[in-house]
């Protein structure tokens, strides 16, 4: 290993240091730019640059997550708030196949809609 560096004359040995300084110095610089850089974490993971967004994620994933986590033999909690029990089976387990699927449930979408559509505060 030593021979090698020993064989190699001045100027090769400056073509290996200098790009390899440069590469160790761009990856420190990148380093700190990112910690600096002021994120917000929601509790899933995702990231926000403001805290107004973040806030505003988790009104709607809680609402959201009410939904998809409520025990599908609760009816009255999905009639409480103007969700068709039916919509809740397709939109979790089935999945739109067809377009008169999302005909049939325009209402319950506009009410998905309204939850994820809710004006910024």
């Amino acid at each position: 290993m030593f021979n090698f560096f020993s064989s190699l004359n001045q100027f090769n040995l400056v073509w290996i240091v200098i790009p390899s300084i440069v590469l160790v110095v761009s990856f420190f610089i990148f380093i700190f730019i990112r910690r600096g850089n002021d994120s917000y974490e929601a509790s899933d993971g995702s990231i926000f640059k403001t805290n107004e967004e973040l806030l505003r994620y988790e009104i709607i994933l809680n609402k959201l997550n009410i939904i998809f986590n409520q025990d599908e033999k609760d009816n009255k909690y999905f009639q409480e708030i103007g969700l068709d029990f039916n919509f809740v089976d397709v939109l979790k387990n089935k999945g739109f196949s067809e377009p008169k699927i999302l005909i049939k449930y325009s209402k319950e979408l506009n009410i998905i809609s309204d939850i994820l559509n809710q004006p910024k505060d």
